[in-house]
């Protein structure tokens, strides 16, 4: 990437010292041992008897390291770390090899990236197999001048491998060469700045080739530890203790540390993540900022340690259910949990006149709860939540203290630019203007990075034959020489809020270059809830038919609920309180052109209650896994989809929306099995065995991966939900053959991990058949390229017997221009049309209403409308 004028200057600006490094002089590495569990654990610890025989024979010092020592902090004695394969490292546990590479740590990882694809310049990896005569991958061949004064290569015959895409920064270490000596075109290890990725685990044949895969890892710590970085100033504290406490908050501690990582890489600013049980042994030591995203639990040696902390003058802020001894560090006096009712007020956080300038005006968050919380003697309010239609709830959404911040619910990183904003105004306000630089220094540098063009020339270029792209990429470049200008003149923060307006406008400018598709495409979008505002069906299609799309697929029933009067299903509460709303949402579609397709989950009860769960598993009627506990939990469960009774339900279910409503379509969600681990009930068992005639001696060994009946059950899994979606299609088309029969289906088919097998969806055989009018593989990848390949795949499956209406994971989108690319390349690959998740917040605001620029420009109809 080309640096611009706006980098160069504002890297004057970055001189903070982010501390002295933790490591020792001498390379020793540490090898983490897999905890073990019901992951493959007698395998784990097989190879990692083999990588210590490999580390012996290679030289390289190593010590073993727990999990339990890992999360108290061992890791930061060490500059490498070495994962010769551990499947049963817990969230936190790889949060701490997280927390290790953002601290300047490196690491290993063979077959697994343990979530570490960035640290390991990699864009993605995919399954390979060898194939059943093991010949593809037999040698491993070393390129050479990558590392130099190792060997050319080892033997290892490996039955499948994890096949990497690295990314341009990326070297390629090493290839696999086939049984013939031939180039097998797929990676062996790649090597990046922060880190090795072997892309199998190791297993070097013999006394020889192990030293020589020895050598190699020896070489590869050698070329790692050279880039060891220092301690970061910015610390995540993940909250080990509040994640094992259970309960539904537990279960969110993980996900919102990846939030937080999410919104501090947008604002640019280096951070690490710390366990609990680190804090408690000293890891903030030396640094300036600790942030708890959920953490309602912590020790008493970790409260102390962070009131320490904070009295040597490191600032603490935290999101919404924090520890109550914490409060005073971040300016609160008391606080209790305030649910946010029907109405859900708590949408939009505004500050007020005693915010410091650097605090945004506003920023939008839908909040279903809060910390209804009161300001200590030293905190002040200095912005309220307010409803959406601009109302002041009275309640403080934050505070500041001089030793920190308090935000009185959890931070999500959706609407990122101004989430990453927020957090940067109070680190920089908090703890130092310095970090306006580094924010400014990093908006500078990813100012023209789009996956198509990595400077300002190319999307300026890319712009000269559409006046409106144009117009808007020349604001980007005058947006982009003021910062340089008030960053020349000592104001980093203005120039970073000039950066961010650049931003925007190049991002216009990226959207509108992209082409529109008019006339015949499905442009839909699921809703999993028709609690929509007010229930004003009317306003809510006027958006959809503004944003020009033309189907929505809402959720109105499941196993164990309806949005409608059933005679199979109970009714909702939702509809209890509310009243009927299907017919109203029918005809007020029709009002605006917009296509309605009836979704039902199928299976999935979708927490009807302990009472319900119970009742259904005394009947045999809800999946087992092989050790016969319930699939889901004891609140939670899926009907066992080979029980008569339950495929009765499921037709009937289906068919009942059809012949009450007539609608355009009706639709399959979770048309499967829960996962590779169900079925294994009694009554599968039982209809397994009359299908094929005889008892299976050893249950469920003999069905499981290995067993000599696994190809029998796989296929009698598929014929189960097969059979489903053949019936309902059959019947369906009988009562009303203008009623569309559609399915949300898994991104991939065959292979291991494919939806045929890994969860018994055969959906290209059910397009073969005919049973499907369109389908809606659920490609929530954000990997432009990774969609890329995966549409492409998806229509050759297809081969044009049906529509291919490509799922797009709009949530998950972190930017406008981001869905437009997403939208783009779907339709470039193949897609015949795109289905959105879901139609809420900022993909109803923002995201959708985007592509107008761009890819929406012209109406269209779906490819069937009269």
């Amino acid at each position: 990437m080309k640096r611009t004028m706006a980098v160069v200057v504002l890297a004057a600006f970055v001189s903070l010292a982010l501390g002295v490094t933790a490591f020792a002089q001498e390379l020793e590495v540490a090898l983490i041992a897999d905890p073990g569990g019901r992951q493959e654990a007698e395998g784990a610890q097989q190879y990692f008897e083999r990588m210590e025989r490999v580390l012996r024979r290679g030289g390289l010092a190593y010590s073993v390291v727990t999990q339990d020592q890992m999360l108290a902090g061992a890791l930061h004695d060490y500059r490498v770390a070495i994962v010769p394969f551990a499947p049963n490292l817990s969230n936190a546990g790889r949060a701490m090899l997280r927390s290790f590479c953002s601290d300047g740590g490196k690491v290993m990882c063979f077959y697994t990236t343990y979530g570490l694809e960035r640290e390991l310049g990699l864009r993605s990896t995919r399954y390979v197999p060898s194939g059943d005569d093991r010949t593809l991958f037999r040698h491993v061949r070393l390129r050479a001048g990558v590392l130099p004064g190792i060997s050319d290569g080892f033997d290892q015959t490996s039955w499948n491998i994890q096949s990497p895409a690295p990314g341009p920064d990326t070297l390629v270490l090493a290839d696999w060469v086939d049984a013939n000596g031939e180039d097998s075109g797929h990676i062996a290890a790649t090597l990046a700045d922060g880190g090795l990725f072997f892309s199998h685990v190791l297993l070097a044949e013999g006394e020889g080739d192990e030293t020589r895969a020895g050598q190699m890892l020896h070489a590869a710590a050698r070329y790692l530890e050279a880039r060891a970085g220092t301690r970061k100033d910015i610390a995540i504290i993940y909250g080990t203790v509040s994640e094992s406490a259970g309960g539904s908050d537990s279960r969110l501690v993980g996900r919102m540390v990846g939030e937080m990582e999410r919104i501090l890489d947008a604002a640019g600013l280096p951070y690490a993540i710390l366990t609990d049980e680190a804090v408690a042994a000293g890891a903030l030591e030396g640094r300036r900022v600790a942030i708890l995203p959920l953490n309602f639990n912590v020790t008493d040696a970790e409260a102390r340690a962070l009131h320490e902390f904070a009295g040597q003058g490191g600032k603490v802020i935290g999101f919404f259910s924090v520890d109550s001894r914490l409060w005073p560090l971040m300016g609160v006096g008391e606080g209790e949990f305030k649910a946010g009712g029907p109405s859900q007020p708590f949408n939009v956080v505004k500050f007020n006149s005693a915010a410091p300038a650097v605090f945004p005006e506003t920023f939008a968050q839908r909040s279903s709860n809060i910390t209804a919380v009161r300001a200590a003697a030293d905190g002040t309010v200095v912005a309220n939540w307010h409803d959406s239609d601009g109302t002041d709830t009275g309640h403080p959404a934050v505070i500041l203290s001089p030793t920190g911040m308090y935000f009185s619910y959890i931070l999500r990183s959706g609407d990122v630019a101004s989430s990453s904003q927020f957090v940067l105004a109070a680190i920089g306000h908090l703890a130092g203007e310095d970090f306006y630089a580094f924010a400014a220094q990093h908006a500078a540098e990813t100012l023209w990075e789009f996956r198509r063009f990595l400077d300002r020339e190319g999307l300026v270029a890319a712009c000269r034959n559409d006046a409106r792209a144009a117009e808007a990429a020349a604001e980007a470049v005058r947006l982009e020489e003021r910062a340089g200008a008030e960053s020349a003149a000592g104001r980093a923060y203005d120039a970073y809020l000039s950066l961010v307006r650049a931003r925007k406008a190049a991002e216009l400018a990226f959207i509108r270059r992209l082409p529109s598709r008019g006339g015949r495409e499905f442009r839909g979008t699921w809703i999993h809830s028709i609690n929509v505002p007010n229930f004003d069906w009317d306003t809510f299609f006027a958006g959809m038919e503004r944003s020009h799309l033309n189907a929505l697929l809402p959720n109105v029933c499941a196993a164990g609920y309806a949005h409608y009067e059933s005679d199979l299903l109970p009714l909702s509460q939702l509809i209890k309180d509310n009243g009927p709303q299907m017919e109203k949402m029918l005809e007020a579609a029709k009002r605006h052109g917009i296509e309605v397709h009836l979704w039902r989950v199928n299976y999935n009860l979708w927490w009807p209650g302990r009472e319900v769960v119970e009742q259904l598993a005394a009947q045999d009627r809800v999946c087992r896994d092989p050790e016969g506990n319930v699939v889901g939990g004891p609140n939670t469960a899926n009907l066992c989809p080979s029980h008569p009774e339950n495929q009765r339900l499921e037709i009937e279910a289906m068919l009942e929306m059809t012949r009450k409503f007539h609608p355009d379509g009706i639709h399959f969600d979770y048309i499967r099995y829960p996962g590779s681990q169900a079925c294994f009930c009694n009554g599968c068992r039982q209809r397994f065995e009359q299908r094929i005639g005889r008892s299976v001696e050893q249950w469920p060994a003999d069905v499981l991966p290995d067993g000599p009946w696994r190809r029998e059950y796989l296929e009698f899994r598929r014929d189960q939900i097969t059979l489903i979606v053949r019936e309902v299609s059959r019947r369906s088309r009988q009562i009303d053959p203008r009623v569309k029969i559609s399915a949300a289906v898994f991104s991939t088919w065959g292979g291991r991990w494919g939806a045929r097998d890994g969860v018994g969806q055969d959906w290209r055989l059910w397009v073969e058949k005919g049973y499907l009018d369109f389908v809606c593989p659920m490609n929530y990848t954000q990997n432009v390229d990774e969609l890329a390949s995966t549409v492409a795949q998806q229509r050759d499956w297809v081969e044009g017997r049906v529509p291919l209406q490509s799922g797009i994971g709009a949530w998950r989108s972190t930017s406008a221009w981001h869905t437009a690319d997403l939208v783009d390349t779907a339709r470039a690959n193949g897609a015949d049309g795109v289905t959105f998740f879901e139609y809420r917040g900022r993909v109803v605001t923002e995201l959708i209403p985007a592509l107008l620029e761009g890819p929406f420009r012209e109406e269209a109809r779906t490819p069937w409308a009269d």
